[in-house]
């Protein structure tokens, strides 16, 4: 397996946990691969109290519950006394912190928190960043060496960067999430909830799951996208080409992808996101088999829950920049732009919490 292929794989794994916690171990540990770590941390804290309100720590060549007992500690009381919090809360969002480029070896000998419990739970070297901004909370990443190793370096900076807006884009999603796995039983149904297109298809376009929302999206003015005969395709032959090309690679292959879908005169480009999902995971358990979640959205809704849901679930601004280096509507896509659409500044519709309805998703697949 090339580092490009394990780069994909992470990236994948990454939006899976998202919204399959349990996959965060193997997200986390992909993470720790990629720059020589032994210990991740990803905690969201709350700005105005300080107070850490989700945490999730792993070290693999740890016991489980001596991370635990570790990640305890630190949220209740070594957090407060951390010197590097201060330099983090300062730093720009994605600005990359080395610990030993602002505390020196004499410090780190008169260091409360240092010496009490960064070094005895196996930790020194600090690579961390705060990864982007709720409305109340902030997102935090840190990955650690133990004494004995070298610090982190440039390097390890530019690796990590390369996944960096993936990593944040999947920390927003599991936190906004959480609410919605305590309100809804199933990932089909929190589909359900959401009031922007959202499918599961085959490689072939095969419609095994449609929410709600579909239904109006296929019936609006400049939408080319169809389904007949339970098949989802695009009217227009090129775009249609492109379309099977994205199915194809994110269940066969692992990869998302995306691209714009132009309304002509209608109104602006749509947004077409394809995110793969691996046998394993909830979405696709009901039939067992690799699949594909497709959205579809409009950038130009302004139409938002109390909490701005999804604006801040992808760490968006208003105005979706599509990133120069990144080819999302191109045929000639880089090993880059194999996976654009995860790179893409996608602004998607609303999320309501209204109790979900599946009685278009039962239609589809009789359509004709």
């Amino acid at each position: 397996m090339t580092r490009e292929d394990e780069l994909d794989g992470l990236i994948g794994t990454l939006y899976e946990a998202a919204l399959e916690p349990e996959l965060w171990r193997e997200a986390i540990e992909g993470l720790l691969r990629m720059v020589d770590a032994q210990i991740g941390h990803l905690y969201f804290l709350e700005r105005n109290s300080g107070r850490v309100t989700s945490s999730i720590m792993l070290g693999p060549g740890h016991k489980r519950e001596d991370i635990e007992q570790i990640d305890a500690d630190y949220s209740g009381y070594y957090r407060t006394i951390d010197p590097r919090q201060a330099v983090a809360a300062r730093a720009g969002v994605g600005e990359w912190i080395l610990c030993h480029e602002h505390w020196d070896e004499a410090f780190v000998r008169r260091s409360e928190f240092f010496n009490d419990f960064l070094i005895p739970s196996g930790m020194r070297y600090l690579l961390g960043a705060r990864l982007g901004d709720l409305e109340e909370r902030s997102i935090f990443i840190g990955m650690t060496r133990a004494v004995g190793h070298r610090p982190f370096g440039e390097g390890e900076v530019r690796r990590i960067k390369r996944i960096e807006h993936h990593l944040a884009r999947a920390a927003r999603l599991y936190f906004k999430s959480e609410g919605l796995r305590r309100k809804l039983d199933s990932g089909l149904a929190a589909l359900d909830a959401l009031d922007f297109a959202a499918l599961i298809v085959d490689q072939i376009g095969a419609v095994h799951f449609a929410n709600s929302a579909t239904e109006g999206l296929l019936r609006r003015k400049g939408v080319a996208l169809k389904v007949r005969g339970s098949r989802l395709s695009h009217a227009v032959p090129e775009i249609n080409v492109r379309l099977e090309t994205l199915l194809r690679e994110a269940v066969v292959g692992g990869k998302g992808g995306g691209m714009r879908l132009s309304r002509g005169r209608e109104g602006p480009d749509l947004h077409l996101l394809v995110v793969p999902l691996s046998a394993r995971s909830r979405l696709a358990a009901p039939w067992q088999m690799p699949l594909a979640l497709l959205l579809v959205s409009d950038p130009t809704t302004r139409r938002m829950p109390p909490d701005r849901f999804l604006r801040l679930l992808f760490g968006l601004s208003p105005t979706v920049r599509i990133p120069a280096n990144v080819t999302v509507d191109s045929g000639d896509r880089d090993r880059r732009g194999s996976h654009a659409a995860l790179e893409v500044g996608f602004l998607l519709g609303p999320v309501t919490l209204g109790q979900a309805g599946g009685g278009f998703a039962h239609r589809l697949a009789g359509q004709g």
